[in-house]
């Protein structure tokens, strides 16, 4: 996944993740899909987006790509 299409996705995630409270109202849930959790940036990007999920009352799916793009593409199909 190259750097761009990668904050593409983030980008589209966290205003996901900050949606409306009528959006919740409708069940919404989302992935939070990161390339690594041994990463601590990604670590943080994860919990941050937990964070706002939990406060707009989005469900949140979390996804670690363990490092590897066709595994992380693996898991946002599913």
């Amino acid at each position: 996944m190259n750097r761009r299409r990668f904050l593409r996705s983030s980008a589209a995630l966290g205003a996901l993740a900050i949606a409306s409270p009528a959006l919740a109202q409708e069940g919404i849930t989302i992935l939070g899909s990161v390339p690594s959790l041994g990463f601590p940036f990604f670590v943080h990007m994860l919990n941050q987006i937990k964070v706002e999920a939990e406060a707009e009352g989005v469900a949140l799916i979390e996804s670690d790509g363990q490092n590897s793009a066709p595994k992380q593409t693996a898991d946002i199909e599913a």
